[in-house]
């Protein structure tokens, strides 16, 4: 298509809007659907200017591949078809238009990736392959790179452009040299024709330094023929360690598979569970899972109360003290008013003796679990077998934060006791009362951490 065709309905049924991009299998447009208003990605192949059969051969497999996919990090398919006119002979392939930019755009625009954005860029992206690398026949991408990462207008990552997967396709060495893959980002065992799941692995792990550097692959240090991460980028040793591993040159020393790099990135860069806790947290890319047992005196309510014991006992005592004056006087003067009045002022005490007893209790013998799944969480709080669950859709969950809970009985010296708030559009839910200040700190971190992840 050249430029005076950018403007024409293509099958009488798409208008063509813009370029998108240009690689080294066609071109793609951002196209409008005639009938439904639809926005598109339209992907096309001219057959006169293609020098070689084998850019079709890859075209119709990218097609037949995007219509074998279910997942929502990959744009859906629409449909493939061709067109003659008498010059020549148009394939066009149809899908899902992701507005955004892509990582690559987004670096080149001034965005700056911190350590943080790019742990959940890299778990983000080794789901995508998890689930690639699981289909039958297996599907490995062999292009990852910042260009094929498109990051939406709501923040969703997507991974385009499947030209690349089954095989390996090199034009040429000398003058323009073409591949499907992309120099610097391709694994030494890709140039000689040699793929595995562990390609894709290499090629997440360049992508990931470029983030972090803001230099394409080819430009960084290198060190006995390897990436030099901690010459390019300065990050934590344990996300390092990883990136290394990422991005060995000999395929044998790389990691192997999906499953074991997670298994490797969890173990090394969750955040560290505090000594000493009892708490039970399994988490793995689907699901949150946290169970906290009764913790008995070591809670930071039951230090508040005993911290403010005094304070709690004498203001037990001065309502039982005011009530006492309030029936003699009443007794004395056999007076109604007197009477009511006196039943009426220990209401606003009791709560202090009713609410330290509650803690005790619940203290030795509370029980709180918490599940958060891609849809939905439940949150159960128990005391002896007895208790309520809290459900809730997880999209719903604004923030998890360490805060205030609402039950103090004081506000003295601003010295009151900590909890977890789970924060949805129209609810808080306060839960971890019963446990240490840094234990609760370390379960908001696990689960605002794993929400990003999923989101």
């Amino acid at each position: 298509m050249n430029s005076k065709q950018i403007t024409k309905v293509i099958s009488e049924k798409y208008r063509i809007i813009k370029l998108l991009g240009e690689g080294g299998v066609g071109k793609t447009y951002e196209a409008e659907n005639i009938t439904t208003s639809e926005k598109v990605a339209i992907k096309t192949v001219s057959l006169r200017q293609t020098k070689d059969w084998k850019v079709l051969e890859l075209f119709e497999r990218e097609a037949k591949t995007l219509a074998s996919l279910n997942h929502p990090a990959i744009p859906k398919y629409i449909e493939y078809f061709h067109v003659d006119t008498a010059e020549d002979r148009y394939f066009y392939l149809v899908r899902e238009l992701v507005t955004g930019d892509s990582l690559f755009d987004l670096v080149k625009k001034g965005k700056r990736f911190n350590e943080s954005e790019v742990k959940q860029i890299a778990i983000k992206v080794l789901e995508i392959l998890d689930y690639l690398h699981q289909q039958t026949p297996l599907i490995i991408h062999r292009d990852i790179k910042p260009q094929n990462l498109i990051r939406s207008t709501d923040g969703k990552l997507f991974l385009v452009d499947f030209g690349s997967v089954q095989e390996i396709y090199r034009q040429t060495l000398s003058g323009g040299s073409t591949f499907v893959g992309t120099l610097g980002y391709m694994p030494p065992e890709q140039l000689r024709g040699q793929t595995s799941f562990a390609t894709d692995l290499y090629s997440l792990g360049a992508t990931l330094l470029f983030l972090l550097t803001k230099q394409t692959p080819d430009k960084l240090p290198q060190k006995k023929l390897k990436l030099d991460v901690r010459a390019s980028t300065k990050v934590s040793d344990k996300f390092a360690n990883w990136l290394d591993k990422l991005l060995e040159p000999i395929v044998e020393e790389r990691f192997q598979s999906v499953a074991e790099a997670l298994e490797v990135f969890y173990s090394e860069n969750k955040f560290p569970q505090p000594a000493n806790s009892r708490i039970v947290l399994t988490r793995n890319q689907s699901k949150i899972e946290i169970k906290m047992p009764n913790s008995g005196f070591q809670g930071s309510i039951l230090i508040h109360l005993y911290t403010h014991g005094i304070f709690s006992l004498a203001a037990v005592l001065t309502a039982l003290f005011i009530s006492a004056v309030v029936n003699l006087i009443a007794f004395a003067t056999k007076s109604l008013i007197f009477a009511t009045l006196a039943s009426l002022s220990l209401i606003p005490f009791w709560r202090f003796l009713i609410y330290p007893l509650g803690m005790f209790f619940w203290g030795l013998f509370g029980y709180t679990e918490i599940e958060i799944d891609r849809d939905r969480f439940k949150l159960r709080k128990s005391i002896f077998k007895l208790g309520k669950q809290i459900y809730g859709k997880t999209n719903k969950i604004q923030s998890i934060e360490q805060g205030y809970t609402s039950y103090d009985v004081d506000d003295i010296n601003d010295n009151k006791s900590y909890c977890c708030h789970l924060n949805e559009t129209s609810r808080t839910t306060e839960f971890g009362y019963m446990i240490r200040p840094d234990e609760q700190k370390w379960i908001v971190n696990e689960i605002s951490d794993f929400i990003t992840q999923i989101n």
